[in-house]
């Protein structure tokens, strides 16, 4: 009988010595979650408030009253496309007044020298992906 109850507390302490050696699992490190950069928001009808260029597109658009003031006025132009973007500025019934075109992809700031402030006709076509921002 004692040699029983040696046994039994030898297994005993031998159960609470093995669970004070039980580790938890290693916490992962937290992951630093890239963010992502502010996608722009364009106006559906490609105009601001202010009545501004702020359009994105596929092939030709036409734009019947955009407010330009006289001088320098620029704008960020992209476009993912092979071919050739062209953005036509004229007043309503009129030749054009400023032509922008370029060929093959690009994302750059564009100016355009505007003779008086006054509501413009603006077309832009390009057979791809495009945007135009005016500041």
């Amino acid at each position: 009988m004692k040699r029983l109850l040696i046994v039994v507390l030898i297994v005993c302490a031998g159960l609470v010595f093995s669970a004070g050696c039980v580790t938890t699992p290693d916490t992962p490190e937290p992951v630093a979650t890239p963010t992502p950069a502010p996608t722009p928001t364009f106006s559906p009808t490609g105009l601001t408030e202010d009545e501004t260029l702020n359009a994105a597109g596929y092939g030709t658009h036409e734009y019947q009253s955009v407010l330009m003031k006289k001088g320098p006025t620029t704008f960020h132009a992209t476009f993912d496309g092979p071919g050739t973007f062209t953005m036509d500025i004229t007043l309503h019934g009129a030749d054009v007044v400023q032509p922008f075109y370029k060929r093959g992809a690009f994302d750059e700031t564009v100016t355009i020298d505007i003779g008086s402030t006054q509501y413009y006709y603006v077309t832009v076509t390009g057979l791809g992906n495009w945007t135009v921002v005016q500041s």
